[in-house]
């Protein structure tokens, strides 16, 4: 952050990790090797697999989503006009260049989907669009958009959660989905639009030793600072976090205390469950 605190404003938006330049980070030759295979493999995990495992070919020979009760259910062909409308709400948000390549698609099926741990409780569906080429697929999410747990403190009104979210990733991201973009449900629920595994990976903590994981550290801090300097006061961020190591502190204490409360309230779950509070499937 005391870097880009007093870098140039092009120089801050300019700024990524590329993936390609984390190999060069990486001394040991075994190391390198697994980053290798796992920047492959992040690089692999687009729409095509999550296509061939969520879908199959209809009466039709055109892909259909599977049922798959409670992970995936198709939208019944009764709301099949309310979601074509929602779709089309959501490419008025597009920046016209994408929303004339969304133009090329069309509408093949839909499908409501169970999301991940960070968003249970709320809708998610799938869309799947085809082009004019064969196998040519377009898998999209939209995810609803609920008010940000800052809400509270902050006294800004925001409109459109779902806009707010992806404004933010737009801000926030250097490289960001070119689909991203907001509508409104039919209920007034707000969502937010984008591809499904549009080459994402993540890094395996578990099995890393200490030197790995403070540069693995380090590089999760460049990209917090850099989200940081774009949308915020970096300077005034930098004054803030000071020369010592106050702030430091500070943020590993709360981390700590986070882990053990995540314990703790684990062990309430399966209590829970036990003692049969809470009912669950086998």
């Amino acid at each position: 952050m005391g870097e880009l605190a007093a870098a140039t404003e092009l120089t801050v938006w300019y700024e990524h990790i590329a993936a390609d330049d984390l190999l060069q980070e990486v001394g040991n030759s075994l190391q390198r090797a697994r980053l290798h295979r796992s920047l492959d493999r992040a690089r692999e995990t687009d729409s095509s697999k999550a296509i061939a495992k969520l879908t199959a070919p209809g009466e039709d020979g055109r892909p259909r989503f599977v049922h798959d009760p409670p992970l995936v259910e198709p939208v019944p062909e009764d709301d099949r006009a309310t979601v074509e409308h929602v779709f089309e709400d959501y490419r008025a948000t597009l920046p016209p260049a994408q929303a004339r390549l969304l133009d090329r698609f069309r509408f093949v099926d839909a499908a409501r989907k169970v999301v991940g741990i960070g968003s249970v409780g709320t809708r998610c569906y799938l869309l799947l669009l085809e082009g004019r080429v064969a196998d040519d697929l377009l898998l999209l999410q939209a995810k609803e958009a609920e008010p940000s747990v800052l809400a509270p403190y902050v006294r800004v009104p925001v409109a459109h959660e779902g806009r707010r979210v992806v404004e933010g990733q737009r801000l926030l991201q250097a490289f960001g989905d070119i689909f991203l973009g907001w509508s409104t449900g039919p209920t007034g629920r707000h969502f937010y639009w984008r591809q499904l595994l549009d080459m994402k990976g993540s890094a395996s903590v578990q099995g890393m030793s200490a030197s790995r994981m403070r540069q693995y550290a380090g590089l999760c801090g460049r990209a917090l600072a850099r989200g940081h300097a774009r949308s915020g006061h970096r300077a005034a961020i930098d004054a803030y976090l000071g020369d010592d190591d106050s702030f430091d502190r500070a943020v590993a204490a709360f981390a700590l205390a986070y882990t053990e409360q995540t314990r703790e309230d684990y062990a309430a779950f399966t209590r829970a469950i036990d003692e049969g509070r809470l009912p669950s499937a086998p």
